[in-house]
């Protein structure tokens, strides 16, 4: 069942977790099965090709969800080591407006099927675009690569920065979304802080009761990193098992746990041959579209035709 909001502003109950997670099962089953993982830092030749061929089917997916529901899709073509990657954005009209929301999230993988990390992010994004179409201020974008260090994220950010298309209100990244007990809105990752008033905005519009809180994840980082240090405002959504987080000086054993086939201490499935859609919290989707579709209306502007049509009909 959706989960009803009322801010008394007449919003509708409308995010739905289970299409979320229909879509996350359509990314899913265009991907191979890898496994407890890959180390995609030390790939190349045929492994990097593959790793980059897998990515882009689940970018081509993604591409046509998005243009299935009215918007713009641009492909970004970019050169990795010698072979070809892609961003891919979507986004209302002829391109991206000054003051824009960006909501932003990853399609490729390097465990299981890649459920948890990151289809979950891509099917609330898409999921969320079926509902937000008439809001011209909202951006999505899909990166490659994340997973060797942020670097389709890094390209984007360096592309928009470029063309003075940096211009935005808010960005907000979606991580590991389904497989942790508890939705979290993370404080601080790769040495950068997320922006506290877009933290508190984001966290206000969670439905009472839910229990989202923030957290420090200082030792991972994420896509929206790369544009907090071009001066945007960032913060970040994803899950886990806040009473079982693993500090720092564990890491190393846990990720030899993992590469051993087992699980991880903090719940989350991410990296682990776990990472298939029968791990995900079907309400941990709904929680976190909700939050962020009640966070648009709040914060992001209706199409001016869509204005003109309406005060016409008020005439």
């Amino acid at each position: 069942m959706p989960i009803i909001v009322d801010h008394g502003c007449g919003y509708d109950p409308i995010f739905n977790g289970e299409k979320a997670l229909a879509y996350l099962r359509r990314i899913c089953f265009v991907s191979e099965d890898l496994g407890a993982g890959l180390n995609p830092y030390t790939l190349k030749g045929s492994a990097l090709r593959r790793y980059l061929r897998l990515s882009r089917n689940r970018a081509i997916i993604v591409s046509k969800a998005f243009m299935e529901n009215g918007w713009t899709v641009e492909a970004r073509p970019f050169e990795y080591k010698g072979h070809d990657a892609v961003n891919v954005i979507a986004y209302h009209g002829d391109g991206i407006e000054p003051g824009a929301v960006l909501i932003i999230a990853h399609h490729d993988y390097c465990a299981g099927v890649g459920a948890e990390d990151d289809g979950t992010a891509l099917g609330v994004m898409l999921e969320l675009a079926a509902h937000v179409v008439d809001y011209r201020n909202v951006v999505f974008a899909s990166c490659d690569l994340e997973e060797c260090g942020a670097i389709g994220s890094e390209t984007l950010a360096r592309e928009l920065e470029e063309s003075l298309q940096l211009e935005f209100k808010a960005v907000i990244a979606l991580e590991c979304l389904g497989s942790g007990k508890d939705v979290v809105i993370s404080s601080r990752m790769d040495g950068v802080d997320s922006d506290r008033d877009l933290m508190y905005d984001i966290l206000c519009e969670a439905p009472f009761g839910s229990g989202i809180s923030f957290m420090d994840f200082d030792c991972f980082y994420s896509d929206h990193v790369p544009f907090a240090r071009r001066g945007c405002k960032t913060a970040q959504m994803c899950s886990l098992d806040k009473a079982n987080k693993v500090p720092a000086s564990e890491m190393d054993a846990q990720r030899e746990e993992v590469a051993r086939g087992g699980r991880r201490k903090d719940g989350s499935v991410a990296h682990t041959c776990f990472d298939k859609p029968g791990e995900i919290k079907v309400e941990n989707l709904e929680l976190v579209g909700q939050t962020l579709l009640n966070y648009i209306r709040r914060h992001a502007g209706v199409r001016p035709s869509l204005l003109r049509t309406s005060t016409e009909k008020n005439r």
